[in-house]
């Protein structure tokens, strides 16, 4: 066949495709592979295939002889041997070569039942473009098939366009009888009864026939084996029939030479005489003009015989032949004739358990499935189906089918082309199939494809299948949705949910989840799955899995095997090395973020000269802590604390000691400006060796903010101290003193408060006031000696009483929490702060007039009276917000204005002078006036701090003194004044 159509084979073993060569030179190994996809599914499929080329083949050519009959009427005649001729066939090709000069060389494929399969066959290392396609049909090689379903004249009917019709012999309309296996049949009820029909001529070739036959033997015949002719292919040459005899049914083939053979022999028990029998006959060119011949009873391989003669002659006939010994003596219908080897699927179908196939079955209608392809998944709800639907007869309608239920039917009757149908459907999964019919009521149902309609679809799931304990590690699962919006993304790993999965939308209905974390503690196969909302309702993505590996470290063996740190040991006095044992060490590591860490506690008593430690975690860069002590016989234990990175590039660190002879116990203490001790704060010692500091020891100081070395107190020794809070400071002594004290520059200087709640102390920073812009650190620190803490927090409001920053502590010890934390001060800011503790019974506000502003100043311009008034409304504002720093601006500033209208009244009037203690009396009355209002209000001109009824002395001492001083004065006056 050309390449650009869609050809119809047979079943089995078929040439499906070839191409014409014409080389002028040997082309070696031109011949590749050939794929083969099934173009209903588009999936590549695997089928058996071989080369064949076009060529001549020889066979014998036979005539029939004389005939002798035997005193049973049996006939016998002699096969005379002509000659030989030539004819053209698929011969076997075997070599991936291609020949010079011309010649044509095709594929034959094993086409299996139902196949439309394309082909595309790799030549001189490409594959051909132009290609092959093809479909399995019953109809492919049909020579002929005669009915039977006349019921009258004296012609048998051939179904492919009247070539071979048969002629009835000594028959007569009484032989056309109803009750066939399917319509009418033909009844031979005398053994001159026959058909005659034209030769077909073909000689050798492979060739098959299917009859049905209803027989029943009677007792004459059982007694005279009898033979019974059911179809002859040619003159006594070929073709088979059956024998009677008393116990048997015996099935013979001719053998080609006047000779027979029995194929397959049935107990008369076993033989079923109310129903039509299905009788196929395989003939198989097997060369040098032989054949063989398989028998197939209801569709079981019944017996075979091999090497007979040629398949034809020059008569052929059913039912009987020229001989009236030979008659059937049975009923016959649907006779067919392939020039061709039928397949076992295709005499499956044939006998269709037992009901048959007429031959319009045969014809019916080819449908081809073209859309959706089988097991589609979509997020698209309207589904397109296509179809090409191709009918030898007139095609009358066309139905689709949705999970066995009539959908729609389309009547056009237009023939050879796509019948469409466009249907919507909610989320779910569907079948689907198609159904056409033609004018002869012939039908074909096409094999069910399946579909599924999702909410969304995942396209890609990206993450390490591997990984190690304490690990970052990433997922992210890349979905399409059918235009809703995921939302509420959820990781769950093994049996740990993670929440606040980043959704993000990646072009029209793609969307990425993903979400990192730190791999938790445990090895295994770990299952995962991201859950998230879509259009109200919960969805899971499917299941992966990733392997996690233990991450191990520990002292070198024979399991740990990647070194990441050896610690040697030397002498400080002589540089020499020296054993020592490590009398405990506590090691924190991780290899991701650090929320979640593994811990190892190692130590030796036996001295060595080296310690290796190894780590296994596929030669990741591990991060971790570590807290050495070690020691040697004579020499003080020291203590090596560090935190740093390890990586499979080993580090070599030295551990040095000192002798008990040599050094003395120095301790440094650690504070921040205010004396408060401060602990976590890394201290290195270090001292020369032959001009090189070196470091000797490394702690991290204790809750007191101590830390204490072995040192030589003949050397400088060099201090360096770091902390993530304070300035990081270095200092250089000689180790004279077991005690030292270093202040360190910390963030800020807080502010100290006494609770007025029992036990409860708490500090602050930053100081209240002036405040710059910018990202600014907040610390609050609360300690109780009483109560139980459960958690504390952090308000920061604006001038507007908005919460812009909310913050809680929630891994508080009991008796003590640290909150840290920034805020961004905007320009111009005006803000509070909000303190809060909670012992379990709800936070308690323990402060809430913290104030902070942010000033913009003018460093433009000359100081001026404007300056003086913004300056002086700066202090004015801050009255009664702050704590002691308000106070105190607040009393300068109102004692500053009655001392300027004291002087001023008293210069131009007097009034002092004249009546001395009046000014006295009328600063006494405002003073008293403002307490006594404070004391009413809480937020009077003279108080300490924020009232309360605890602090009423707060508020009227200055009013008492100056009533003190205000009658002592005019007593002392009265008193002058009477002398």
């Amino acid at each position: 066949p050309s390449v650009n159509y869609v050809k119809r084979v047979g079943a089995g073993n078929q040439v499906t495709m070839w191409y014409d060569f014409d080389f002028v030179d040997l082309y070696e190994n031109g011949f590749g592979e050939v794929i083969f996809t099934d173009q209903r599914t588009g999936e590549i499929i695997e089928r058996d295939y071989s080369f064949v080329y076009w060529g001549d083949k020889e066979r014998d050519v036979f005539r029939q002889g004389e005939c002798s009959f035997s005193i049973n009427e049996t006939k016998t005649c002699e096969n005379i041997f002509l000659g030989k001729e030539i004819y053209k066939t698929w011969l076997p090709y075997n070599s991936k070569d291609i020949p010079k000069g011309s010649i044509r060389i095709g594929i034959k494929v094993n086409v299996k039942i139902n196949d439309y399969v394309d082909g595309v066959w790799v030549v001189v290392g490409k594959g051909i473009s132009k290609h092959a396609e093809w479909t399995a049909d019953l109809n492919v090689d049909l020579v002929s098939y005669w009915m039977l379903d006349e019921v009258s004249g004296t012609l048998a009917l051939d179904s492919i366009d009247g070539v071979y019709n048969g002629t009835l012999i000594d028959m007569t309309d009484s032989n056309w009888i109803s009750g066939g296996l399917i319509g009418n049949a033909l009844d031979f009820f005398n053994n001159s009864n026959r058909v005659l029909i034209p030769s077909f001529n073909d000689g050798n070739s492979d060739s098959s026939i299917s009859l049905w036959l209803n027989y029943t033997p009677d007792d004459i015949r059982k007694s005279g084996n009898f033979q019974n002719s059911a179809i002859l292919l040619g003159d006594w040459s070929s073709g088979f029939y059956f024998i009677d005899n008393s116990t048997h049914l015996l099935f013979r083939g001719w053998n080609g030479d006047a000779t027979a053979s029995t194929i397959g022999e049935v107990l008369y028990a076993n033989w079923d005489e109310t129903i039509f029998n299905h009788l196929v006959f395989i003939y198989s060119d097997v060369g040098s003009g032989t054949l063989d011949i398989e028998l197939y009873l209801n569709n079981v391989s019944f017996g075979e015989i091999t090497d007979v003669g040629s398949a034809y002659g020059d008569y052929e006939w059913i039912g009987g032949h020229d001989v009236n010994a030979l008659g059937l003596n049975g009923t016959l219908d649907e006779i067919g004739l392939w020039n061709r080897s039928l397949t076992v699927d295709e005499i499956s179908d044939l006998y269709n358990n037992g009901n048959g196939i007429g031959f319009l079955s045969l014809l019916a209608p080819s449908v081809t499935l073209n859309s959706p392809e089988n097991g589609l998944n979509t997020t698209n709800n309207t589904i397109l189906f296509n179809a090409t639907i191709f009918d030898d007869n007139n095609l009358v309608n066309v139905s689709l089918y949705i999970d066995d239920v009539l959908n729609e039917t389309n009547s056009s009757g237009i023939n050879n082309t796509d019948y469409l149908f466009i249907k919507t459907f909610d989320v779910g999964s569907y079948n689907w199939t198609y159904k056409a019919c033609d004018i002869n009521n012939s039908c074909t149902i096409t094999s069910t494809r399946t579909f599924n309609i999702f909410s969304f679809i995942e396209e890609s799931q990206t993450f390490n299948v591997s990984s190690f304990e304490t690990a970052t590690e990433s997922f992210n699962v890349n979905l399409t949705t059918n235009g809703s919006i995921p939302t509420i993304g959820k990781l769950i790993y093994g049996s740990v949910i993670y929440s606040d999965a980043t959704i993000t939308n990646t072009v029209d209905n793609n969307y990425n989840i993903s979400r990192t974390i730190q791999i938790p503690i445990g090895i295994g196969t770990i299952n995962w799955s991201f859950n998230f909302t879509l259009a109200g309702s919960e969805m899971n993505t499917s299941i992966q899995n990733q392997l996690v590996n233990s991450s191990e470290l520990g002292l070198c063996n024979a399991t740990l095997i990647v070194p990441y740190i050896n610690f040697t040991f030397k002498d400080e006095a002589d540089n020499s090395f020296i054993n020592a044992t490590i009398d405990s060490s506590t090691w924190e590591y991780w290899l991701g973020g650090g929320s979640i860490t593994k811990s190892l506690l190692y130590s030796n008593t036996t001295e060595n000269n080296d310690y290796a430690f190894c780590f296994n975690g596929g030669n990741r860069t591990l991060h971790n802590t570590r807290s050495i002590q070690y020691a040697s016989t004579g020499y003080p234990q020291r203590k090596y604390d560090a935190i740093s990175d390890l990586t499979n590039t080993v580090t070599n660190k030295i551990l040095w000691l000192l002798s008990s002879t040599d050094g003395i116990y120095s301790s440094i203490q650690v504070v921040d400006s205010k004396g408060n001790r401060i602990s976590g704060v890394g201290v290195t010692a270090e001292r020369q060796f032959s001009g090189i500091w070196t470091i000797i020891g490394q702690e991290v100081t204790d809750d007191a903010g101590s830390v204490t070395f072995w040192l030589n107190p003949d050397y400088d020794h060099r201090f360096t101290f770091t902390s993530d809070d304070c300035i990081d400071a270095s200092v250089t002594i000689r180790p004279t003193q077991s005690q030292y004290t270093q202040q360190l520059q910390c963030d800020g200087t807080g502010e100290d408060f006494i609770s007025q709640l029992e036990g409860l102390k708490y500090s602050r920073t930053p100081i209240e006031g002036i405040i710059q812009a910018g990202i600014t650190n907040f610390t609050y620190f609360v300690t109780s000696s009483k109560y139980t803490i459960i958690n504390a927090s952090f308000q920061i409001v604006n001038s507007s009483n908005s919460v812009v920053l909310n913050y809680t502590e929630l891994a508080c010890s009991s008796d003590e929490c640290l909150l840290y934390f920034t805020y961004d001060v905007p320009i111009g800011a005006d803000i509070k702060g909000r303190y809060y503790v909670d012992f379990g019974n709800g936070s308690i506000l323990l402060e809430g007039d913290a104030r902070w502003v942010n000033v913009v100043i003018d460093t433009t311009g000359k100081a001026g009276l404007s300056t003086l008034w913004n300056d002086l409304r700066y202090v004015l504002d801050d009255w009664g917000e702050g704590s002691n720093t308000g106070d105190f601006n607040r009393l300068v500033v109102i004692f500053f204005f009655m001392c300027l209208g004291i002087a001023f009244f008293n210069y131009h009037f007097g009034i002092d002078t004249q009546n001395p203690g009046a000014f006295m009396f009328i600063l006494t009355m405002v003073i008293l006036s403002g307490s006594l209002v404070g004391g009413l209000d809480g937020q009077g001109f003279f108080y300490y701090n924020n009232l309360s009824s605890v602090q009423f002395i707060n508020n009227y001492i200055l009013a008492f003194f100056m009533i003190i001083i205000s009658v002592s004065y005019f007593i002392q006056v009265n008193t002058q004044a009477k002398r």
